[in-house]
């Protein structure tokens, strides 16, 4: 009697594993054709307004090889290497940031060498000048390149992931030109500083071209660096007019929050492409439904706080709605349970935190490229009149005014607008915006 009512209990388990094993299959297929079908739905409803969404659509398009920076005659992307900081003379490994010029602060190329190694701010311009005369054929050909007009690197294109992109080549290559300008702007050479320095914004501009978020962040960063000796020849008064001329000419072609827009539609595209690509290739994808059900969420969001906030689209960034962003993410972190994330919202929680850092900088640079022009515009005035103006003519955000030793002060207002009338260094607090030019060579 017992061995019949274990065999009974065996078979009703064999039958309740077995409709498990049903349900589930059914689920998966289930899941598979929503999430497809909501995939499908939303490329569909971002191609009908005209949006790119597909990564083909960012593909960079053949450029002829006279106009292309890449294929300049001599010019060996690979040999950038040699100009790796960590080949340069007596460097500290240790070296701390410094607070540059958002604090009105000159770059200290001296505190970058190794304890005695060079004697001035004069000596360690002067030995990395010589550390760069070996590397003079490579420069040269480097500043020549970037006056072609296009740029497209030899890549295979049709991978989002843009494997042998060199981009490491290519951040030796601004950290040289940056540095370079600092070095003869110290020792009063502003005609070489000015070649560096036209030549790294012309390089920022090309990298427009590479369908990729983190390019974008490396041209973010790079333009801030290269403001610093912007930012050093103005406080000394070393450029000439056409100088000033040319290099407001090119910082007004670049536009930070543009390019991190249309960089992060080139990453949820790159994303689309490579999501479906293995939902549709491999074995280990349980749900591929989920899959595309990340997909169409994680484009759903950015729609909502970063390409259309207000249903239109936006070539703009808003830092509050990039806050909001983080707080939904926030939430979606924990909708199962208090504690964990919906299948949908995988990729969300995972891809999205870092945006609101991303963006405060993003914007801290359009600030940064607007209190740069308006500092050529005023040391163009002083040049013409030998003295700074009472009033001078700003933006909502930045702000001037006359200091009682005849020196003049730009600001910027911080993220909440408020004025605090360039307060002191000393008495900063982390996330303030108050960067001021003041020239100190009056």
């Amino acid at each position: 009697m017992a061995r019949k009512r274990g065999f009974r209990l065996l078979k009703i388990a064999g039958i309740l594993l077995g409709l498990a094993l049903v349900g589930l299959v059914v689920a998966k297929l289930v899941e598979e054709a929503r999430g497809k079908n909501a995939g499908d739905a939303y490329l569909s409803e971002q191609q009908a307004q005209g949006n790119k969404i597909l990564w083909n659509d960012f593909i960079p398009p053949e450029v002829p090889n006279e106009e292309n920076v890449t294929t300049y005659p001599g010019l060996d992307l690979k040999a950038l290497n040699a100009l790796d900081p960590a080949a340069w003379p007596n460097q500290r490994a240790d070296s701390p940031p410094q607070p540059g010029w958002k604090f009105a602060q000159p770059y200290s190329l001296l505190e970058d060498f190794e304890h005695g190694a060079a004697s001035s701010e004069e000596d360690a311009a002067q030995q990395l000048i010589d550390h760069f005369a070996q590397h003079t054929n490579l420069l040269d050909t480097l500043r020549s390149a970037t006056k072609r007009s296009s740029c497209r690197f030899d890549l295979n294109y049709a991978n989002p992931q843009l494997m042998d992109l060199p981009l490491q080549e290519i951040q030796h290559a601004f950290r040289t030109l940056n540095t370079l300008a600092l070095a003869h702007l110290r020792l009063k050479q502003p005609a070489e500083a000015h070649a560096n320095i036209l030549s790294s914004i012309r390089l920022i501009r090309h990298l427009d071209s590479t369908p990729s978020l983190i390019v974008a962040i490396v041209q973010t960063s790079q333009m801030d660096r290269t403001l610093q000796a912007v930012w050093a020849g103005l406080r000394d008064h070393l450029w000439t007019a056409p100088q000033l001329q040319s290099i407001a000419e090119h910082l007004e072609a670049w536009h930070p929050s543009t390019r991190l827009i249309t960089s992060l539609q080139q990453d949820r595209a790159a994303m689309f492409t490579i999501m479906d690509h293995q939902s549709q290739t491999s074995q280990h994808v349980l749900f591929r439904g989920w899959a595309y059900q990340n997909m169409v969420s994680f484009g759903k969001l950015l729609d909502r706080y970063v390409f259309a906030p207000s249903g239109k689209r936006s070539d703009s960034l808003d830092y509050e709605r990039t806050l909001a962003l983080e707080s939904d993410v926030q939430v979606r972190r924990t909708r199962i349970f208090g504690r964990y994330p919906h299948p949908y919202d995988l990729f969300t929680v995972i891809a999205l935190p870092s945006l609101p850092k991303i963006t405060s900088h993003v914007l801290q640079l359009d600030a940064s490229l607007s209190l740069a022009l308006k500092a050529i515009e005023l040391e163009t005035l002083y040049q013409a009149n030998k003295t700074y103006p009472i009033d001078f003519e700003t933006s909502a955000q930045l702000l001037y005014r006359l200091k009682s030793d005849g020196t003049p002060q730009l600001y910027v207002l911080g993220l909440n607008n408020e004025d605090d009338g360039g307060i002191p260094d000393k008495d900063r607090t982390k996330g303030d915006w108050v960067w001021q030019f003041t020239p100190t060579n009056h």
